[in-house]
């Protein structure tokens, strides 16, 4: 896949966990996960957007190339070798989507 579709879809990804942030900020009462659209159709203020950014910062985004890297320097940092990865994705395919993705990068096995 082109690392450009790739950071593209990534940013999309991202996104549906920025709205969802927002909305626990916001104490707003939803069910699920937003969808994609749903996210991307969002209108924020000058004020959410430095939320968006600051939740961002503890985010990994990008292709999976880049969140190997991402992660590989997150090791060094703090001497571990283990991580627990969680996502906040608008549906299982999705989900096993990036994790298959993300394994492939890191070249493991089944």
């Amino acid at each position: 896949m082109p690392i450009k579709w790739l950071n593209e879809k990534a940013e999309q990804l991202a996104a549906v966990l920025d709205l969802a942030l927002l909305n626990i900020e916001r104490g707003k009462v939803t069910e699920g996960v937003p969808t994609i659209e749903e996210a991307l159709r969002e209108q924020y203020s000058p004020v959410e957007l430095r939320h968006i950014r600051q939740n961002r910062s503890r985010m990994l985004v990008g292709s999976p190339d880049s969140i190997k890297r991402q992660i590989e320097q997150l090791s060094k940092e703090y001497q571990t070798e283990e991580f627990m990865l969680a996502t906040v994705l608008p549906d299982l395919k999705t989900k096993v989507n990036v994790f298959t993705l993300l394994a492939e990068a890191f070249d493991l096995k089944e």
